[in-house]
């Protein structure tokens, strides 16, 4: 779903609407498929139709959002007000080409939140980080730098309310990441997962 909203701050470090791309992924129970199938009812199924303008409605003009995070969790809730029963997990990734952070991640910013049942679960990625880092086995090689493409993602614990600012984590990783000298783009991404570990709450960083 392509929709303009306002979502925090875009890439230039002002709260005004950006672009968006809203993708959202049903995981059905299983009875709720077989009925589905065997019925042609769609009661059994996802009404798509009844909660897409309520999905619509919430970049409408004026209305804002503190993060993608929260963009996301409103678009969860929207989505599960109608044919909840027949949803075990619904996942929503918002994907922002404008976002802050977008500088660098070159494929945008995304927010990920999961829900199943009562429990839900957070993520964030920066995608396509272009950093320029000595890498190499010998000394020739590290003489100049090469451009190594980066992506970088969290998961978070189960069910946290409070939100913390990732785009200074990736910058972080990012500056550490240009200044370091490598052997291998696996060394890259040891290092980089190893920065990223070290902020709370992470339940995997990859």
């Amino acid at each position: 779903i392509a929709l303009t909203a306002t979502i925090g701050l875009d890439i230039c470090a002002a709260t005004k609407p950006q672009p968006l791309a809203v993708s959202l992924y049903f995981h059905l129970h299983a009875n709720s498929l077989l009925l589905a199938s065997a019925a042609g009812d769609a009661r059994f199924s996802v009404p798509y139709v009844d909660f897409l303008a309520g999905i619509i409605e919430l970049a409408r003009p004026g209305a804002a959002f503190v993060s993608g995070r929260a963009f996301a969790q409103a678009v969860s809730r929207v989505a599960l007000s109608q044919g909840r029963d027949a949803v075990e997990e619904l996942r929503v990734v918002v994907n922002a080409r404008k976002a802050l952070g977008c500088a660098r991640a070159q494929d945008g910013i995304e927010w990920e939140v999961t829900t199943r049942g009562e429990e839900q679960e957070a993520g964030y990625a920066a995608r396509g980080l272009a950093l320029g880092i000595k890498i190499g086995m010998s000394a020739a090689e590290r003489a100049v730098k090469q451009l190594v493409i980066v992506a970088i993602s969290f998961k978070e614990e189960p069910n946290v309310t409070d939100t913390e600012p990732y785009a200074p984590i990736v910058d972080s990783v990012a500056q550490v990441c240009r200044g370091a000298t490598l052997t291998s783009t696996g060394r890259v991404a040891d290092k980089a997962a190893c920065l990223c570990r070290r902020w709370r709450r992470r339940r995997s960083a990859r």
